[in-house]
């Protein structure tokens, strides 16, 4: 779910607070598959209930990240150039008043 939400919704990326409530619908979701495997093995209800209940939580869950998600993508700032200092490339500037080569008379210790 990760994966497709990055491509889909996220811009190529899914920021931590969705990724979490993905696993966490994720572990919802299995043991929802559980429980209803186990109230059908043995005639059991409340298991049933208790894995419908789980299913609808993992589903809310989902439908929660994807909206974060798409939310996170939209405050991202669209370029790079516009925020010059979130690039790792950039090179820092030299400072005006520094000079290119060091001073030979420090280095000579005079």
């Amino acid at each position: 779910h990760i994966a497709q939400l990055s491509a889909t919704v996220g811009g190529g990326s899914v920021g931590p607070d969705p990724a979490s409530i993905i696993s966490s619908s994720a572990l919802q979701m299995a043991a929802s598959r559980w429980l209803s495997d186990q109230g059908a093995e043995h005639g059991d209800a409340r298991s049933l209930l208790d894995a419908s209940r789980l299913a609808d939580a993992s589903r809310q869950g989902l439908l929660a990240a994807h909206e974060l998600c798409a939310r996170e993508a939209s405050a991202r700032p669209k370029s790079a150039a516009a925020y010059p200092w979130l690039s790792p490339t950039r090179e820092p500037e030299p400072h005006p008043e520094a000079p290119d080569a060091p001073d030979a008379s420090l280095e000579a210790g005079e």
